[in-house]
């Protein structure tokens, strides 16, 4: 579940975004200083993706993918469906604004 308010509402736990941009900030870092290729498997956030694409711009072997859900839901299905377990995935559907 991502944080924010439908985890707030929902009274559970939220992943914070930051976890998963800290982590391909890291990577771009890492490929750019080492020269290996990387690949980031469900990006979720906008801010994973610009900085795919800021790391892609100064030449870093980078890539990355998302999955059709992670593009065509939010966190509302989570809610919208009573939390119906078909809705819990890694990383967790994002909010509106970063689709």
């Amino acid at each position: 579940m991502n944080e924010g308010y439908y985890s707030t509402m929902l009274g559970l736990r939220g992943m914070n975004p930051a976890a998963e941009e800290l982590h391909v900030e890291r990577d771009a870092i890492l490929a750019r200083q080492t020269g290996a290729r990387a690949h980031i498997a469900h990006i979720s956030t906008r801010h994973s993706l610009q900085a795919v694409v800021r790391a892609k711009k100064e030449g870093v072997a980078l890539t990355c993918e998302v999955t059709p859900h992670h593009l065509l839901l939010t966190d509302a299905a989570v809610a919208e469906s009573s939390y119906d377990t078909n809705t819990k995935m890694n990383p967790p559907l994002r909010r509106k604004e970063g689709r």
